[in-house]
């Protein structure tokens, strides 16, 4: 892949525009090899700032960004925008897909930290519709194989994993669902929606393990509509709180003695 001038001597500024032009064109039109196969050489793009590169080293097989990266394609077809397919030939070690950190390296007072921020974002002027759905985080444990151990099988595993110091909290969770949905919903609307359509029985639609201690079962907070003040004479407790519950499309209530 050599240009046609490549073993002329450069004796003037004109041969080196005329070499430049030619290796432009030569890349520009076949593809291009740095080194061989199990002997490359290290590749290191530097940046208009301090510190930022890309370096692709051989010795490692890794490519390294020392900077940010933005990524950004229009798909029009149904692809992906990036992909990310790894396979793992090992019976013993972790291996993660991706792994996603971010270290805060001083103290904050203001604005957020984000490991990882997925957002699915529907354009003004847009529609849905039918049987079309929009996901911004999928989590899918695929299992064509056999599973037969102890070990922790999940589709969406949250951990909140802190030595630190606490203070005054307000709340610290390992999972947060919270809406904000202002437009009416016509249909059903739900904070959390579970189903099991599969084949075999689920034991616990939710297992909760104490550990340590755990105060509270759950907390129902400003739920009108949801909670009212029990109306029946027989009740003997203090003060009775109704929640209301459907099972198989007939309304019931949980009574909650209140002390």
């Amino acid at each position: 892949m050599l240009p046609t001038n490549a073993d002329r001597c450069i004796t003037s500024v004109d041969d080196i525009y005329t070499y430049k032009s030619e290796i432009a064109t030569t890349l520009s039109s076949q593809s291009f090899n740095y080194g061989v196969d199990k002997r490359g050489y290290d590749s290191k793009w530097f940046g208009a700032t301090t510190n930022k590169y890309m370096l692709w080293d051989t010795s490692a097989d890794q490519l390294y960004l020392v900077a940010s990266l933005k990524h950004h394609d229009h798909v029009t077809a149904g692809d992906y925008a990036y992909q990310l397919r790894t396979e793992h030939n090992e019976a013993t070690t972790d291996f993660f897909g991706m792994d996603c950190e971010v270290h805060q390296l001083i103290s904050r007072t203001a604005n957020g930290l984000r490991g990882l921020s997925m957002t699915g974002r529907l354009t003004a002027g847009t529609t849905i519709s039918g049987s079309a759905n929009m996901i911004p985080i999928y989590g899918n444990l695929d299992i064509d194989g056999t599973i037969n151990g102890t070990g922790l099988f999940a589709a969406g595993y949250f951990v909140v994993s802190a030595g630190g110091t606490f203070t005054a909290i307000g709340h610290l969770a390992s999972l947060w669902v919270d809406s904000h949905q202002e437009g009416t919903v016509t249909g059903e609307h739900e904070l959390v929606y579970m189903t099991n359509n599969g084949a075999s029985q689920m034991d616990n639609a939710f297992y909760i393990y104490a550990g340590n201690k755990i105060t509270n079962l759950f907390t129902i907070d400003t739920a009108s509509g949801m909670v009212s003040d029990s109306t029946t004479s027989n009740y003997t407790f203090t003060k009775t709180r109704k929640v209301k519950v459907v099972v198989g499309a007939e309304t019931g209530y949980i009574i909650v003695d209140i002390v």
